[in-house]
């Protein structure tokens, strides 16, 4: 019997698979792997989908709290403005009742601040006119004259005033009226005005004065030539003398008011400048000062000397 035949059959030898049954095996593959295929891509979408409505729900959460803490500072600041507003209703009452109170014992535009304003406008430029013309020594009295200055005195201090070591509104003036007469250029100019912790007034000032030769033959006679003639050229006087004729010297100082209240006048009026630091810097020596200062009608604070 031949091998190539079983039970009278022919039978086709066997060999390697044909290239039909490959393929036909590469496409079963493809249909499974497509098979998986959605079903992983499912699983990604649904993933993704989870994670962002993850990112929604935290981002809104996000923005409630922020709501809540937005409506909870401005809850907070709203109170806090009510606070302010009863506080500042209840200053504003503090301050309304303070100056009804000034207001009914003090007349209008009569007042501590407002009379010690009109002194510095009316002295600014020192006392002219008739007052000045009448005080011809330092202790002559001074006539009463019909001068603006002289009336504002009266009607705005006390009689007995206290001006520095003398008393009376002739005090001032005279004081005024000297300082106008023994120096040229005389002004002096208020920087401020406060109230100090004692309830006096307290002015800052700078005073300017230009000394001449009429200065140093009536302030500082020590320093002029007492027969007439010329001074001794190198003597300290002559010295002191050229360190001084014609220099404008500027004044820091002040002036203290008192108010009495009752009356609504000025009971005290202390003024003072510092003269000895600009003469210090014209002079040049501490011994020149002293010897300027010893025989001078004038003290270092710019007050004048009893005589």
């Amino acid at each position: 019997m031949s091998p190539l035949s079983t039970g009278g059959k022919l039978q086709p030898p066997k060999g390697p698979p044909s290239s039909h049954t490959a393929a036909r095996d590469d496409e079963g593959a493809q249909r499974n792997a497509r098979a998986v295929e959605p079903t992983t891509r499912n699983e990604r979408h649904v993933a993704m989908a989870e994670l962002a409505a993850a990112e929604q729900m935290r981002l809104r959460d996000l923005r409630r709290m922020r709501q809540i803490r937005y409506r909870k500072k401005k809850e907070n600041y709203m109170h806090s403005l009510e606070d302010e507003t009863r506080q500042l209703r209840g200053e504003i009452e503090q301050l309304e009742q303070r100056r009804r109170s000034v207001s009914a014992a003090v007349p209008a535009g009569e007042s501590a601040w407002s009379v010690a304003a009109e002194y510095f406008r009316l002295f600014q430029y020192g006392v002219r006119g008739p007052a000045s013309a009448s005080t011809s020594a330092l202790s002559s009295p001074v006539e009463p004259q019909p001068s603006v200055q002289l009336d504002f005195l009266r009607s705005s201090m006390t009689p007995d005033v206290m001006f520095n070591t003398e008393r009376g509104v002739e005090a001032i003036l005279r004081t005024w009226s000297c300082i106008s007469r023994w120096f040229a250029g005389v002004e002096m100019d208020l920087e401020r005005l406060d109230k100090d912790a004692s309830g006096s007034l307290v002015a800052t000032t700078i005073t300017t004065v230009t000394i001449t030769e009429h200065t140093l033959r009536v302030v500082f006679p020590h320093l002029s030539p007492t027969d007439g003639g010329s001074r001794r050229v190198g003597t300290a006087a002559s010295f002191l003398a050229g360190r001084l004729v014609g220099q404008t010297i500027a004044m820091r100082g002040f002036t203290r008011f008192e108010w009495d209240g009752a009356y609504c006048r000025m009971t005290s009026v202390l003024s003072q400048s510092d003269m000895l630091t600009p003469i210090l810097r014209l002079v040049d020596s501490l011994e020149g000062v002293s010897c300027l200062f010893e025989g001078a009608l004038i003290t270092p604070d710019f007050r004048l000397k009893s005589v």
